[in-house]
Parts: C-alpha cells; structure tokens; sequence
C-alpha cells in the first residue's frame, strides 16, 4: 500500500515528464459555428462532467488543461470537451517557464534581448545557453538583493525602533537621538539606493515570446526561476528536473501568497516547535508519573488526577489552542510586556502569538500521552527488582534513579515519540 501510494504522487507530481506533456488540443466548440478554437497547456486529468454520472457517452467527459498565463487569460486552467477534441500534437517548440509573479507562462519563445541591447532568435545555437546564463547571474542577484533587504535594512529598522523606545523612555535625549537617526537614515537611502541598482540590473534582460493564442509579450529574465522545454526532455532529463524541483520545493521560501514556491519555512517551524515542545514535555511528564506512580499515596485524589489526565488526552486539540492563546498569549505574554517591555506598549513584545507559545500550548496537548506512557512502563518493572535494590541499601530515589528510570526508558522514549507525532 504504502509503495503503491508513493507510486501515484510520483506520477501526479513529477512535472513535465508523463502525462504532462504540452498537447495542443484543436478543438471544435460545441456551439453551431464551424471556427475552431486551439488550447494548449499540460494535461491534467480527465473526468466526467457534472451530472453525467453513469451515461458512458464519451460526450460524457472533459478534459482539465493547464493553460498558464493566469496574467492574460484570467485563469490558469480550461475545461475541454473530450468529444470536441478534433485533434493533438506536441510541438517541441513550446517552453515553460516558472516565474515570481503570476504561476508558469505556456509560450514560444521568440528572442532573448540583453541589457547591452544584443539580441539573440530562439532559434540561434547560443540562444538556451546564454538564457542558463542569464537566469544564474538573475538568482545571485535576488540573494544579494534579499541579503541586503533582510540583513542590513533590517538592521537598521531595528535601530531605528530602538530609537523610538529611547525617546519614549528619555525626552531629555531627543538632540541625541535625532542626530543617530540622522545618520541611520542617510545609511538606509544609501542601502536602499544599492537595492535599487541590484533590480535594475535584474531586470535588464527580457524575454520576448509569443503565446498560442497570438499574443505577444515579454518578461525579465530576473523574474524566471525556471526554463524548459518539456516535449524535447528525454527519460533521464525529466528525472533529474523532477529531483532538482523536489529540492528546489524543500529548500525555497513560499511566494505568491504561499501557492508557489517552497514550504522550508513551514519545515523548520514545525521542527523548531517540536523540540521545544519536547524540551518542556519529556522532564515535566515524566517527573509527574514517576511521582504518580512511585510516591503519591494510592487513593481517590489519586485516581482523580489519573482520571484528569486520561480525559485531557481526548480533548480537541482546538480547545488547548484557545487556552494557549488566552492564557501564554494574553495573560502570560502581557504581563511580561507591562513588567519588562512598557515602553514598547501597545505594540507587543510577548503579548502576541509566537513559537514559544506555541509549542509551550503543545506541551500541554501531549502531556498526557507522557505521562500515560511513562506510567505504564515504571509499572513494567519488576517489583522484585525494586526490593532488591533496597536490600542492597539503596535509597528510594537511588533505587528510582539507578534501577527503575534505565529499565523503563524504552517505553519513556515510546511515550516521548507518540507525543511527538501527536504535537
């Protein structure tokens, strides 16, 4: 199950090998007119129009293509007739291309034009390799230009909130501070004037093309983080496009409102939380077991809080991120906003969702599988064992410490694990 399940995300997922090759569909359109109208995109799926369950009829079936060029059509996909599908072809000629803004574009290329005004056909031998060219110098560009925005601007914005608390916190220096703000400023229109420069020669080259459907454009080459021609790609070729976007998609930051790009912010995120959460779960969980278990007098307070703890492991996961909110966001996190960080009120400093919060709230979601866990596995261990520690001469805690907590962690680590998967 599990290798068929991973066979179909291969062939849903592997981009322009399969299935989703460019076919140019010459449709005839079901509407008494003998014009004929041409779609071409990739392949997506085939199905069975609404309310045409059960009939058979091939008339029955559309076709998902993906057109691209959601900036000039208004849509990245089409539904076609699979009846009215008069004829296909796979031209070699067309190209896709992945880009910042506005998903891939489906075209013909027509010329590459350079910033020291050279031009270069489509069809010209050096044309694809100058375009690999131009597209490396374009991605160390956008690095450079992020490094300078993230790393020096964003330093400097601090600087200058800094600032701003300081005078909040002291009129008196305001000659003082205006002069270092001054200067800030001068450092920021310099930098920002750098950023500038950087784009500029980012968007010098362009590519001119030409779409199916006739229309004419171009785009900058800085602005293409992909090119390719898919119906011209061999076996291996796709294979290695596919690796190298699996990558590309593991390690890149999400754009366009999180529908391009990557998912490494999410990846880190969720890592992150998970070790704090684990860093605050595991001492406190397994400290309230061992006490549950090994010292706390057997009694109705007792099954009480066992109890507790049991339906707190079925509680909707929902409920403990209200609490979270309420109580780490608004009541812990603002009180250390109006004991330590004052001058920056009302903006928050704690007082506002964050990592921390977040995984201390999944802390609170996993402990009972913890604790449950860690239960169960001190109870594994033989009483005899215990007895003969104490026989020995060994304290209680030396007998919990030495003899009972390396023989259960196995079942610690399991307990540990389950919480993780849950949080």
């Amino acid at each position: 199950m599990v290798v068929s399940l991973l066979g179909v995300i291969v062939a849903k997922g592997s981009g322009p090998s399969g299935r989703s090759r460019c076919r140019s569909s010459g449709l005839i359109l079901d509407t008494g007119k003998s014009a004929a109208s041409k779609v071409t995109g990739q392949f997506v799926q085939e199905r069975e129009k609404a309310g045409a369950h059960g009939t058979g009829e091939a008339a029955a079936y559309e076709w998902q293509i993906f057109t691209g060029n959601r900036d000039v059509y208004g849509a990245a996909f089409q539904f076609v007739d699979a009846a009215a599908v008069a004829d296909q072809s796979y031209p070699d000629g067309i190209a896709v291309a992945e880009r910042r803004e506005n998903g891939n574009a489906i075209f013909y290329p027509v010329a590459l034009r350079l910033g020291d005004g050279t031009s270069l056909d489509a069809g010209d031998a050096a044309f694809a390799q100058t375009l690999g060219e131009r597209m490396e110098r374009a991605g160390e560009l956008r690095e450079q230009i992020e490094d300078l925005i993230k790393g020096d601007v964003g330093a400097i914005n601090r600087q200058m909130r800094s600032l701003d608390l300081r005078l909040k916190a002291n009129p008196g220096e305001a000659g003082a501070i205006e002069s270092e703000r001054a200067a800030l400023q001068a450092e920021y229109e310099k930098l920002t004037a750098e950023a500038a420069e950087l784009e500029e020669q980012l968007l010098a080259d362009v590519l001119a093309y030409r779409l199916p459907t006739g229309e004419e454009g171009q785009i900058a080459v800085g602005d293409l983080f992909a090119f390719y021609y898919p119906n011209q790609m061999g076996f291996w070729e796709k294979v290695g496009w596919f690796f190298s976007h699996l990558w590309r998609f593991l390690s890149d930051d999400p754009r366009e409102a999180n529908m391009e790009g990557g998912v490494y912010p999410a990846i880190f995120g969720t890592f992150a939380m998970t070790v704090i959460m684990s860093a605050f779960v595991t001492p406190l969980g397994v400290i309230a077991a061992i006490y549950l278990r090994e010292y706390a007098k057997q009694g109705p307070l007792v099954r009480a809080v066992r109890i507790s703890v049991n339906n707190l492991a079925g509680v909707p996961s929902i409920v403990f991120g209200v609490f979270g909110l309420g109580f780490f966001v608004y009541l812990v996190g603002g009180a250390i906003d109006e004991w330590f960080f004052a001058d920056a009120l009302p903006e928050p400093t704690f007082g506002t969702g964050g990592i921390l919060w977040a995984s201390l709230t999944l802390a609170l979601l996993t402990l009972p599988v913890v604790i449950v866990a860690t239960e169960e596995a001190l109870g594994g261990i033989p009483r005899g064992i215990r007895e003969a520690a104490l026989a020995c001469g060994a304290s209680k805690w030396q007998t919990i410490q030495r003899v009972v907590l390396p023989g259960a962690i196995p079942g610690i680590l399991t307990g540990v694990i389950l919480a993780m998967a849950r949080g």
